[in-house]
C-alpha cells in the first residue's frame, strides 16, 4: 500500500537582523522540517541553524550599505532533512560579484539587488520534496513595473523546467495584481482567501497595510494544507504549510 509523506515548512521575510529575539524562538518551537528565509543577513546563519538543528544553503542578492555595514543580505534555505540536490539560478543579475545596494532611485534599487531562485530536493521517508524559494523585484505601491515583467519571464521559464515543485517568498507584488495574479493562474495560491495581508501591522514600517505579498504556491503533486499565517515574528507574517506527496 502506498504511504504519503508530508513535510513541515516555513517561509519568512525576517527584515535582516532586526527581529532574530522574536523569530528564533518562533523556528524552535515550530520544528518545521525546511524553512525559506528572505532578506537573510550571512552572519546570522549560523544562527539559525543551531536553532534548527539544520544545514543551509545560501545565496547572497546584495551588500547592504544603508546602515554603514556592508552586510551580506540574501535568501537562504534550511533543512533538518538530507538535502538530495541544491541550485541557485540568478534572473536578474549574475553569479559571482555581490553588490553594493543603492537604494537612491528604483533604477539604481533594481540594478544593484541581485534576484534568485533557490531550490533544494530533500528526502523524508523516502519520498523527494522539491521546494524552492525567492525574493522577488520590488516595485512602488506594488505596482506591476516592465523590469518586473521581465523577470517574471525568466523565473517562470526556470519553474516550469522543475516541473513538480512548492515554492515560496516575498514576492513584493500584491494579490490581486499583475505579477502575483500571473503566478496563481500557473500554480496553486495556497494563502487561504481570509488572510488579507502579509504585513504584520506593529512591525511593519508600513503600518496597517492589507497587503498579500507573501505567496505560497505548488504544483498538483503537492498537497498543501494546514496553511497559516502568524505575526509578531518579523515585519511579515511566517507562513507555515504541510506539505504531502
Amino acid at each position: 500500500r502506498y504511504m504519503s509523506a508530508s513535510i513541515r515548512l516555513v517561509s519568512v521575510n525576517v527584515e535582516r537582523s532586526t527581529h532574530l529575539k522574536k523569530i528564533l524562538p518562533f523556528l524552535s518551537k515550530e520544528e518545521p522540517d525546511i524553512v525559506c528565509v528572505q532578506e537573510l543577513c550571512a552572519p546570522d546563519i549560523s544562527d539559525f541553524e543551531k536553532t534548527l538543528g539544520a544545514t543551509c544553503f545560501f545565496a547572497p542578492m546584495k551588500r547592504n550599505t544603508r546602515d554603514g555595514s556592508g552586510t551580506i543580505e540574501g535568501v537562504g534555505i534550511f533543512s533538518r532533512l538530507k538535502v538530495r540536490s541544491r541550485t541557485a539560478e540568478w534572473y536578474v543579475g549574475v553569479p559571482g560579484e555581490v553588490p553594493i545596494w543603492e537604494w537612491t532611485s528604483l533604477e539604481s534599487i533594481q540594478a544593484s539587488e541581485h534576484r534568485i531562485l533557490l531550490t533544494v530536493q530533500i528526502e523524508k521517508d523516502g519520498t523527494v520534496f522539491q521546494i524552492a524559494t525567492t525574493h522577488f523585484c520590488w516595485s512602488p505601491d506594488g505596482t506591476a513595473t516592465d523590469f518586473q515583467r521581465d523577470a517574471l519571464k525568466k523565473l517562470v521559464t526556470m519553474l516550469e523546467a522543475k516541473k513538480d515543485i512548492v515554492f515560496c517568498g516575498d514576492m513584493n507584488a500584491p494579490r490581486g495584481g499583475e505579477i502575483f495574479g500571473a503566478l496563481a493562474k500557473k500554480y496553486a495560491d495556497n494563502i487561504p482567501a481570509q488572510y488579507v495581508t502579509s504585513l504584520d501591522r506593529e512591525l511593519h514600517r508600513a503600518g496597517h497595510l492589507d497587503c498579500m505579498v507573501d505567496g505560497l504556491f505548488s504544483t498538483p503533486r503537492y498537497n498543501v494544507t494546514d496553511v497559516a499565517l502568524t505575526s509578531g515574528v518579523s515585519d511579515h507574517c511566517a507562513v507555515t504549510a504541510t506539505i504531502t506527496v
